[in-house]
């Protein structure tokens, strides 16, 4: 398929539920008032959720819940995972919620010439959380933001003029969605790059009647109808940041927009619930722009521009990053370098016939993903057209089975997801599917932040004593097994595997030396819904309190005669050294030797009396890594020879 019959093919599945999105304006207005009320309502009936290491949303109502997100998100160096505030590991399942990227900087209340107009269905502020996700992806635009062009001010510098409605809007749905507990990702949205570009061959077959996204003053004298062509010179003009109104008129292009999305990670530099931005969505080019090397070194470029302006003036927000959508370009994806800056996160979209086509796309940005050492997040799904709302829908006659497998495949990967979009689910607009059977499919795979937790009972061990210790695996109906493993190969597992039974499994782990802290690894092998995770657990081992017990032959013996003392240690196979004294009495005695060396825990000296009375003897064990220092005093009594 040929990049732009491909665009086009990809922006019907997408773009007509927007031509129907005016229609059900009436209807979300009518239902708009009845959110507070819902809200206030599962507010006040809800329960604090238990402590937990993964707590829910107290307003799910639906089973399973998404991980609830605390705080600001953040990411490890080479590693596929994302850790919320308090250090947890948590899988993001979201919708797309739709609307505030249509218009020309209007809302849909005074609708531009093509009837577009920004708008939010208020629904969905409650409907997300209760429904089971933690998370929504908000398309937005720069010409909503910017719909009138910088001026260049007498000392040089460049006047931005906001459209403080729109800013105000989205201050709104950051609250409401926050009083939900959901985190809002903020998309960089365009669609055929901007409402300059009117009437394309694509638009009028899709039902749309213009383009979204970037200004419309960056490209001036445009004229309807667009062709193909236009909008591949508009994109890849973008991106080598060349101007189309020159630079007298406005800062270049990429600059203009580090400004506008710079300014707007900033308004919420103290708010939480803004978790991330979406630096620009669905980027395309033709051949005509350079090779697929030359445009994937044209997109790291622009993130890494991008995301050092976002975290200059917010640190604490993901950059995510976004690849060409599989249908937009010849082949994808084509990023093959991260972006130089922190906290980042690589995007894909998978809009194909079915799970058989859409695998190869998924592993591919899975593997670029692992190389690039960062998490990964499929942004935009429709369930392979369940969820269309377009002119041209093409259901895949096995889309239940193939979302399911879609999205296992993605939990199972540390894929994160977001559905697009919330009108397919939650307001009035028709697909193939009815909105119910999606939502059921989705809800039964949101997946659970999957981890191991070792308990072990008793918490610390003598050393060879066993203890029990148990394997939890958290995630989404974890089936599988646990292999067993330590730190030091001085212990021993009753098995080195299990398998797991209601989420857990046990065996017995017994040291056999002590001395330090042993580390007990629990390695969950992973299954169809949930990845392999390691669960570790330091295990204490303290040495065995030794015994000495000593006896004389005889007991009783003549001055000038020797009597054999011997010590036997009992402890975990003691070794070392028995130290022997007189340490009291009335009597006197020599020792053979003042040590002797254990042998199966038992050694021995003579003592000779020297002087009549009674001798006190002592043996003292000097302990090993495995026992402690005991020690125990016998009398031997000295007659004289006459006696």
């Amino acid at each position: 398929m040929g990049a732009i019959d491909a665009l086009s093919a990809v922006n019907h599945r997408k773009s007509g539920f927007r031509a129907v999105v005016i229609a059900v304006i009436v209807a979300i207005l009518a239902v708009s008032a009845v959110y507070a009320a819902t809200v206030t309502s599962q507010q006040a009936s809800s329960t604090s959720t238990p402590a937990s290491s993964s707590p829910t949303n107290p307003l799910c109502t639906s089973q399973p819940c998404a991980p609830m997100i605390t705080g600001w998100l953040h990411t490890v160096a080479s590693s596929t995972d994302v850790y919320d505030s308090s250090g947890s590991q948590v899988p993001l399942a979201g919708v797309d919620v739709d609307g505030l990227d249509f218009g020309t900087g209007n809302p849909a209340s005074a609708p531009d010439s093509c009837g577009k107009g920004w708008s939010i269905p208020a629904t969905s502020f409650a409907n997300v959380a209760s429904w089971g996700f933690n998370s929504v992806r908000i398309p937005i635009s720069w010409e909503n933001i910017e719909p009138t062009a910088p001026t260049l001010a007498s000392n040089g510098t460049w006047i931005h003029h906001w459209n403080t409605q729109y800013l105000e809007e989205l201050d709104t749905v950051v609250s409401q969605f926050g009083k939900t507990h959901i985190v809002v990702i903020f998309d960089f949205a365009q669609v055929d790059v901007s409402g300059a570009f009117q009437q394309a061959p694509e638009k009028v077959q899709g039902g749309e009647c213009e383009g979204w996204g970037n200004p419309t003053w960056l490209y001036p004298g445009r004229t309807s109808p667009t062709t193909s062509a236009d909008l591949a010179t508009a994109m890849c003009n973008f991106f080598n940041d060349r101007s189309m109104v020159g630079n007298d008129t406005a800062p270049p292009p990429i600059q203009s927009m580090e400004a506008v999305e710079s300014m707007l990670a900033g308004r919420y530099s103290d708010n939480s619930s803004v978790v991330g931005i979406d630096m620009f969505n669905e980027p395309w080019f033709t051949s005509s722009c350079g090779t697929t090397a030359q445009e994937g070194a044209l997109l790291t470029s622009f993130y890494t521009k991008m995301g050092q302006a976002i975290s200059k003036a917010n640190p604490h927000l993901l950059l995510i990053f976004e690849d060409s959508t599989p249908g937009l370009m010849p082949s994808s994806p084509v990023i093959t370098a991260a972006p130089s800056v922190p906290n980042t996160m690589y995007e894909f979209h998978t809009y194909t016939s079915d799970w058989t086509t859409a695998q190869p796309y998924v592993s591919a940005f899975l593997d670029s993903a692992k190389k690039f050492g960062v998490p990964v997040w499929m942004g935009e799904f429709d369930a392979f057209e369940a969820g269309c709302t377009g002119v041209n829908c093409k259901l895949d006659p096995n889309w239940e089975a193939d979302t399911e497998a879609l999205l296992s495949f993605s939990n199972a990967n540390d894929i994160n997801w977001a559905y697009f979009s919330y009108y397919s689910l939650g307001t009035p607009v028709q697909t193939p599917v009815p909105h119910s059977e999606i939502l059921e499919v989705l809800q039964d795979e949101i997946p659970q932040a999957s981890s191991v937790a070792i308990s072990c009972k008793p918490a610390s061990v003598v050393v060879g004593s066993p203890t029990t210790c148990k394997a939890t695996v958290f995630g989404s109906r974890p089936t599988g097994s646990v292999s067993w493993t330590a730190s030091s190969s001085n212990g021993k597992f009753s098995r080195e595997s299990c398998v797991i039974s209601r989420s857990s499994c046990s065996v017995s782990y017994t040291p056999t030396s002590a001395g330090s802290t042993i580390t007990l690894f629990a390695s969950y092998s992973g299954d169809s819904r949930n990845p392999a995770r390691v669960g570790t657990y330091n295990l204490a081992v303290a040495a065995k309190t030794s015994k000495v017990e000593m006896e004389c032959k005889p007991s009783t013996i003549q001055k000038g005669s020797s009597a054999l003392c011997s010590a036997t240690v009992t402890g975990y196979f003691p070794t070392g050294m028995v130290s022997w004294s007189a340490v009291g009495g009335t009597g006197s005695g020599t020792f053979s030797s003042g040590t002797c060396t254990l042998n199966k825990g038992r050694c021995s000296v003579n003592v000779t009396g020297t002087g009549v009375g009674i001798v006190t003897v002592q043996a003292v064990y000097s302990g090993d890594l495995n026992n402690t220092a005991s020690s125990v005093t016998r009398d031997l009594t000295i007659i004289s020879e006459a006696e």
